[in-house]
C-alpha cells in the first residue's frame, strides 16, 4: 500500500496478465450437417459439411472425397454455393464459415453407397482432416444399424433380416468409431440399434438424450436389448416419457414369446427364444402406459412395447432379437419381425403417387429461394378454381407437410415453406419435392433445404 493525500491509505491495484492462447496461423473445422441422405433413381443425395476458417490467415482448403464405396455408374462432385470447381477448394477469410455441398449422383437399381469427406489447408500443407462416414441411399430409405454389442459380430442378424426386408443399411460399429451423435442419429430415417450380449450400460445419459433428439426430429428406433433397463439405475427421460414405461423386473427370464392380438408388427407370431445364441436370463419384464402398448408379452407379461407419437416410432424390445429364430416359419421368425416393423415405420404411398419420376412444370409451380436455410416460397398458378393440394415430400416419398388443401381461386398464388413437417419439427437438409395437385391436373418441383 501507498499513502496518498491527507494520509488516506490508497490501494494499489495488481493486475496479473495471462498469457493468451494464441491461434494458429491456418486452422480449420469442419461440421457435419447431415451424414446421410436419400435420392431416387438417377437423382442425386445431398450431403452437407460446414467449414470454418479458425486460423488468423485467409486460407484456401481443397476438399475431396475419400474411401469411396458406391453403386455401379455413382459419380460425387463438390459445391460451394451452386459452384462445383474440380478439383474443388473453398477460399475462406479468418473467422470465415461457408456450407459444402457433397452431390452423390446415384444409379438405376436401388443401393447404398459410403464415403469420407477429406480437407487440407495449403497454408499448412500437414493439416489434413477428414470427415464422416456419410451414406447415400438410392431409392430406399436410410436405415443405420448401430452396432453396439461391445466388439461381437452379433450386428449381423440385423443386416441380414434387414436385407431380406429389401432394405440396404449403414452400420455403424460403436467399438470402433465411438458412440454415435444426435447429428448422425438424426440424419437416418429408422435406426436400428442392438446390445446383443453386450453390457448395456455403456448406453449413457448423454447417449439417450441423443437417441431422444433423433425421435424429436422425427425418427424412428428399433432397440433390442435384453440389458437395457435391467442397467439403469432407475427411471430417465427416456424411459418415462418416449418408452413410457411405469417400471421393470430385471432380468425375469421367459423364453416363450408370444405377439400381442392385432399388433401391427407382432400379430399371430409365437417363438421360443430360449435356444439362441445368449441365455435370455436377463430379458426384463416391464410396465407401460399410453400411448406404448404391448407388441410382445411371456408368461409373466410384457416383453416389448411400441410407441407412435410426434411423428416418431419406436420398438423396444428386452430380450435379444438375435435368439429370435432364423429360419423359423412365417411369421416366427428374425425376417418377418424386421419386416414388419419397417412396413409399420413407412407410411406406404399410393401407386399413382410415385412423386420423383413426374415431369415438373415450371410454368405452374416453382420456388424461390432455392437453395433455402430458412424458408422459401412456392408460387404457382392455376387456370381455374378448384380445390388444391399442395404437398412437400422427401425424395422416397414420404409425405412431409401440406402447405395447401383447400379451394383455390383462378390466378397466380404463393405459400412460403418453413422447412418443417406437419408436427411443427424441422426437417433435416437435403432434396424434396412439392407436389401440386388440382383435379386432374398435377405438378412437380424439386427444393433443396440447407441448414
Amino acid at each position: 500500500m501507498r499513502r496518498g493525500f491527507a494520509g488516506f491509505v490508497v490501494g494499489v491495484a495488481i493486475f496479473i496478465v495471462l498469457p493468451a492462447v494464441a491461434l494458429a496461423a491456418y486452422d480449420f473445422e469442419l461440421t457435419v450437417i447431415n451424414y446421410a441422405a436419400e435420392g431416387y433413381l438417377y437423382e442425386e443425395a445431398h450431403l452437407f459439411t460446414r467449414v470454418e476458417n479458425t486460423g488468423t490467415e485467409a486460407d484456401t482448403i481443397d476438399l475431396k472425397v475419400i474411401d469411396k464405396n458406391l453403386g455401379v455408374g455413382w459419380y460425387t462432385a463438390i459445391c460451394i454455393n451452386g459452384v462445383c470447381p474440380y478439383p474443388a477448394y473453398i477460399i475462406l477469410e479468418p473467422g470465415e464459415a461457408d456450407t459444402v455441398e457433397i452431390d452423390v449422383f446415384l444409379g438405376e437399381t436401388p443401393d447404398i453407397g459410403t464415403m469420407n469427406f477429406q480437407a487440407n489447408s495449403r497454408g499448412n500443407p500437414s493439416l489434413v482432416k477428414v470427415a464422416g462416414e456419410y451414406a447415400a441411399f438410392c431409392a430406399q430409405s436410410s436405415v443405420l444399424l448401430v452396432d453396439d454389442d461391445n466388439g461381437g459380430a452379433y450386428e449381423t442378424y440385423l443386416e441380414t433380416a434387414l436385407a431380406n426386408a429389401g432394405y440396404y443399411c449403414h452400420v455403424y460399429n460403436t467399438s470402433v468409431s465411438g458412440r454415435p451423435d444426435d447429428v448422425r442419429l438424426s440424419s437416418y430415417w429408422a435406426v436400428f440399434w442392438t446390445t446383443a450380449d453386450g453390457n448395456a450400460t455403456y448406453i449413457t445419459a448423454t447417449d439417450e438424450q441423443n437417441i431422444m433428439t433423433c425421435l424429436d426430429n422425427g425418427g424412428n428406433l428399433f432397440l433390442a436389448s435384453m440389458d437395457f433397463l435391467s442397467s439403469r439405475a432407475g427411471a430417465t427421460t427416456f424411459t418415462s416419457n418416449y418408452l413410457h414405461l411405469g417400471g421393470w423386473t430385471s432380468s425375469s427370464g421367459g423364453t416363450d414369446i408370444t405377439g400381442a392380438n392385432g399388433d401391427p408388427i407382432s400379430d399371430g407370431m409365437s417363438f421360443d427364444i430360449g435356444s439362441g445364441p445368449f441365455s435370455s436370463g436377463a430379458s426384463d419384464l416391464m410396465s407401460y402406459g399410453s400411448p406404448a402398448y404391448e407388441t410382445f408379452y411371456a408368461g409373466a407379461g410384457t416383453r416389448a412395447i411400441s410407441v407412435d407419437e410426434n411423428a416418431h416410432k419406436v420398438v423396444f424390445l428386452s430380450f435379444p432379437f438375435e435368439n429370435i429364430p432364423v429360419a423359423g416359419a412365417d411369421p416366427d421368425n428374425q425376417d418377418e419381425v424386421v419386416r414388419r416393423t419397417l412396413l409399420w415405420f413407412e407410411p406406404q404411398m399410393g401407386a399413382d403417387d410415385d412423386i420423383p419420376e413426374m415431369a415438373i412444370d415450371a410454368k405452374q409451380i416453382y420456388n424461390t429461394p432455392n437453395p433455402f436455410s430458412t424458408q422459401t416460397k412456392v408460387n404457382y398458378q392455376i387456370s381455374k378454381g378448384g380445390n388444391v393440394r399442395l404437398s412437400i415430400y422427401t425424395p422416397t416419398g414420404r409425405f412431409v407437410s401440406d402447405l395447401v388443401d383447400e379451394y383455390v381461386e383462378p390466378g397466380t398464388h404463393w405459400v412460403t415453406w418453413n422447412g418443417q413437417d406437419s408436427k411443427g419439427r424441422d426437417m433435416g437438409s437435403g432434396i424434396y419435392y412439392y407436389r401440386l395437385v388440382t383435379g386432374d391436373a398435377m405438378s412437380t418441383g424439386k427444393m433443396i433445404l440447407l441448414r
